[in-house]
């Protein structure tokens, strides 16, 4: 009778100490899922607040990113603004002096034989002066080699025109220059003006030459006359 009473109170006991360990048990698991999702809640916070400055980092490199590509866009357009505008300033620059050279060419016989007498009479000037100064000196000029006569070389247009005539008139420019001018009987392909040849010797006094030359002295008050207000 004694021993089951006590075998009982034994099982009562260690029920009671297994129940203890059990609730404990449970109350620590309780508290290590709290404290585990308390830091999962923190972990959770602080990976969307990493998220957030990523975002928003990413956001404020691509804000950048796109500024400069704009800004360099916008760059590369004004080059190419310039660039245009540039292009279509010496296009007009060009179509000037080519309308010049066209209003020379295009000129009636008389004009053209006025233009071409001044501009062969001053060439002529120009050497007798040169060979004078040579001479002082006991130097030879580009004539001087191949002897002192000279042939006036015209294009087909204004050798038919006034060729003979031109020659003519210029007989004693040529001769104080000391030099004895004829017509070559032959033409060159030259939009207008005239070659002076003798021997291997050339002056070059074609208008399209003339022009060029001109284009270089005169190209900065011609660009101020055309685009500066």
């Amino acid at each position: 009778m004694n021993n089951q009473k006590t075998s009982s109170g034994s099982m009562n006991h260690l029920e009671k100490i297994t129940g203890r360990i059990l609730d404990e048990a449970k109350e620590k698991a309780a508290e290590t899922l709290k404290a585990a999702e308390e830091e999962i809640a923190l972990l959770k916070k602080k990976a969307e607040e990493e998220k957030a400055a990523y975002a928003a980092e990413k956001e404020e490199k691509t804000k950048i990113a796109l500024e400069a590509a704009a800004e360099r866009n916008a760059s590369a357009a004004e080059t190419e603004k310039r660039g245009v505008i540039l292009r279509e300033k010496e296009k007009l620059m060009d179509e000037a002096y080519a309308r010049a050279l066209s209003f020379l060419t295009s000129q009636s016989d008389e004009d053209r034989f006025a233009f071409s007498l001044r501009l062969l009479k001053e060439a002529l000037r120009e050497i007798g002066e040169a060979r004078e100064k040579r001479v002082l000196y006991g130097s030879q000029d580009e004539f001087d080699e191949s002897g002192d006569s000279a042939s006036l070389i015209l294009n087909k247009k204004d050798r038919d025109a006034f060729g003979e005539k031109l020659a003519a008139s210029c007989k004693d420019e040529a001769a104080k220059a000391g030099l004895s001018l004829s017509l070559d009987p032959g033409v060159r392909d030259i939009c207008g003006g005239f070659l002076l040849e003798s021997g291997e010797r050339e002056i070059n006094c074609e208008l399209s030459r003339l022009i060029e030359s001109s284009r270089r002295k005169t190209e900065k008050d011609v660009y101020a006359v055309l685009f500066e207000n």
